[in-house]
């Protein structure tokens, strides 16, 4: 499903040119508590995450955990001036890409 993501963000950039300048896979952004890697890096300021069924584990306190550590791994990106697009293969599909493409179009305008 990441792949399906990262082919409709490909296909918006043909129909919304300028908008999307560039996307990185896994790119590496330093935070003070070490490097973290996030799915998509769109911009150089957007970043996309696709949230997997397994991310969180088997038990209630695997969930908690995993998402204790997500939340704090998000608030450092936060504080950084990054903005956070999260999604499960739920969500995948035209729905994401108009959020994503509003937030660029959002952008555009403030600078």
């Amino acid at each position: 499903m990441e792949t399906y993501l990262r082919y409709l963000i490909y296909q918006a950039c043909r129909k919304y040119r300028g908008l999307i300048k560039t996307i990185e896979v896994q790119a590496r952004i330093a935070t003070p508590e070490g490097d973290r890697f996030p799915d998509l890096l769109i911009n150089g300021w957007l970043i996309v995450e696709f949230d997997g069924v397994s991310k969180y584990g088997e038990t209630v306190a695997d969930f908690r955990r995993a998402k204790r550590k997500e939340e704090h791994r998000q608030l450092l990106l936060l504080k950084q001036g990054f903005r956070i697009v999260r999604c499960t293969h739920q969500d995948v599909g035209p729905a994401v890409i108009e959020v994503i493409v509003a937030m660029l179009a959002e952008r555009r305008q403030l600078t």
